[in-house]
């Protein structure tokens, strides 16, 4: 009766967080991500998630809508997948083998969270339970430095991160540069021992651009705009001890909508820094790119 309690305010925490991420965002989320908002460990919504789907699934059952398996926007960090049981219960959902390969899997999961996240009715089920919806904390650049602090910079590359770096560096034009401009690298080492993450150039200019994938989150994208403010002076000295006299274009490139930050509490100050310091943030809806 005690783990059953548990479990139960556990998923109230997790719930408004999980409708907030899918009627708002529209993204997903990482274990971590989840536990920082709730206070609670990143390890420990296993017993939560089957309360939250049997709460879909009895507001699925008095509203007529479709069952839904909300709980998959929650991630492994790095991965685009829920956790192995969450995989081993869409699998079986879905009539699919359980050796099922990676890209059907992915696929699996991508057709699932498109549902999701046009699904219309969240609220309905916070309502039914008498759940007050998520609401975010105002973010200052104070707190947004402390949590990225707290966090520390991601530790290796994503798969959502890589793929989108490819797609830009094969299509300068999917980010509104020039159609002469060519790629000159990925990964471009600074004296400061920086690394941007593409380099383009044209016959006047080059462009450092910093990649954010749809999965990041508010705090990614702020330390993004930072960087790729950093980077705009670091490639103008570079230059300037070089001797050349080309033009710096730093932009921030985000595989997301414009659109999704509508209701995101992000610093306003930010839209200023940026603005003055002449660098430039490119919104793409890139969620899908080839495989490598």
């Amino acid at each position: 009766m005690k783990a059953r309690a548990k479990s139960v305010k556990k998923a109230v925490r997790a719930l408004p967080v999980l409708v907030y991420y899918a009627t708002v965002l529209k993204r997903t989320l990482t274990y971590g991500e989840l536990g920082n908002i709730t206070s609670d460990h990143p390890r420990s919504f296993r017993a939560a998630f089957p309360q939250i789907n049997e709460w879909v699934e009895q507001s699925a059952a008095l509203h007529g809508f479709e069952k839904l398996p909300l709980a998959i926007i929650v991630v492994q960090q790095g991965k685009s997948t829920p956790g192995a049981g969450a995989i081993r219960w869409r699998l079986e959902a879905n009539r699919l083998p359980e050796n099922s390969p990676t890209d059907v899997i992915e696929a699996m999961f991508e057709h699932e969270r498109k549902r999701i996240f046009e699904f219309k009715h969240w609220k309905k089920v916070l309502a039914d339970q008498k759940i007050a919806p998520y609401k975010p904390p105002t973010t200052t650049i104070e707190s947004i430095t402390n949590a990225l602090k707290k966090r520390g910079a991601p530790k290796g590359e994503s798969e959502a991160h890589r793929r989108l770096k490819k797609f830009v560096g094969e299509n300068p034009t999917s980010v509104e540069l020039p159609k002469d401009t060519k790629l000159v690298g990925y990964e471009i080492v600074l004296p400061s021992l920086d690394r941007v993450d593409i380099l383009f150039r044209n016959a006047d200019t080059i462009f450092p651009i910093e990649i954010k994938s749809h999965e990041v989150d508010e705090l990614e994208f702020t330390r993004g705009v930072y960087q790729v403010i950093k980077y705009q002076s670091l490639f103008r000295a570079r230059e300037m001890d070089s001797g050349s006299s080309v033009r710096v274009d730093a932009r921030l490139v985000c595989g997301r909508q414009a659109s999704d930050w509508r209701e995101v509490t992000l610093p306003t100050s930010w839209r200023t820094i940026v603005r003055e310091c002449e660098t430039e943030i490119v919104h793409r809806g890139i969620r899908r790119v080839p495989h490598s």
